[in-house]
């Protein structure tokens, strides 16, 4: 009588394909799970860097309207004369808004532009004795200008103003740039608007 051995099992090779399809799954969706946080991440810092583009050109537009409910000239105070970047600050001590001056026009290269947040408020300011962060803050101003000859407006460059070309200010154009480091590359967020003397 002849024994007949019909006992199967996994080959050497079988095993180590099941293995590699196994490690394969695995390593995607880890891959997919990285990839998924990274852009979560960088998603959030979208949303903070709009919002505080945003809150420059609020500080700017809420100036000027105060300007107006206490009947006094609209630009007052709310920038130097000639000076074209700033970066506003909020000081929570006295609860006012300030300008600083910015030292450099690229936010990238400008030292005074680093934004630094009080953990216990959530408020991102200059005071570089808080938590820094990734986000730096520049605010653009252009003079716009009436041509009473032509009657129509004109942008003028950074820098220039209307009072040394004899032509009426009517507004500032606002560019507000808020760049932040998102995984070893500089990402910019910007929000351009004009802001005119008008009720």
């Amino acid at each position: 009588m002849k024994l007949l051995n019909n006992k199967k099992g996994l080959t050497l090779i079988e095993v180590i394909v099941a293995l590699a399809i196994i490690v394969m799954g695995v390593v995607a969706g880890l891959t997919l799970t990285v990839y998924n946080l990274k852009a979560s991440m960088y998603g959030e810092h979208q949303l903070v860097a709009a919002n505080l583009a945003r809150e420059s050109l609020e500080v700017v537009r809420s100036k000027r309207d105060t300007n107006w409910l206490s009947d006094e000239i609209w630009n007052k105070d709310i920038f130097l004369d000639g000076e074209s970047n700033f970066t506003p600050s909020f000081n929570p001590a006295d609860g006012l808004w300030s300008m600083a001056v910015a030292n450099n026009i690229d936010v990238d290269e400008c030292t005074n532009c680093r934004l630094y947040l009080d953990p216990e408020t959530g408020i991102y300011s200059l005071d570089d004795t808080k938590t820094r962060t990734i986000f730096s803050r520049l605010l653009i101003v252009k003079e716009i200008c009436w041509l009473t000859a032509s009657e129509e407006e004109v942008v003028l460059d950074a820098g220039e103003v209307c009072s040394a070309t004899e032509k009426e200010l009517i507004g500032f154009e606002l560019t507000s740039v808020v760049s932040f480091d998102a995984y070893g590359k500089e990402k910019e967020t910007q929000v351009v608007d004009r802001l005119y003397n008008w009720r």
